[in-house]
């Protein structure tokens, strides 16, 4: 079993996790996130319904997601944690069909 923790960011930074998950025979996914400050409070969050191709799909739309957010509350000094280990190339098209964000 492997032990996974959150780690803060440095004071003066915020820390964006998120994940991405994929169905393979709807082709649908979900995309999350939260921005948290050094003492772990929450600062912001969201979920998204995404169509994807495929898992790294969703993870990188769950990082274009984090940021596009971030940028929009004027957040400027970001850390970013995510648990994909490879980056794939999507394919240009982005369907942000229901996204929730909220503080």
């Amino acid at each position: 079993m492997t032990h996974v923790a959150w780690h803060r960011p440095p004071e003066g930074m915020l820390k964006l996790n998120i994940d991405g998950s994929f169905h393979q025979n709807s082709k649908m996914g979900g995309t999350g996130g939260v921005i948290r400050d050094h003492l772990g409070s929450w600062i912001v969050g969201f979920s998204c319904k995404v169509k994807v191709v495929n898992a790294h799909h969703a993870e990188l739309l769950a990082l274009l997601h984090g940021l596009n957010l971030a940028h929009k509350i004027n957040i400027n000094h970001l850390l970013v944690e995510i648990d994909s280990q490879v980056n794939a190339p999507t394919d240009g098209r982005i369907n942000n069909e229901a996204c929730n964000e909220g503080g």
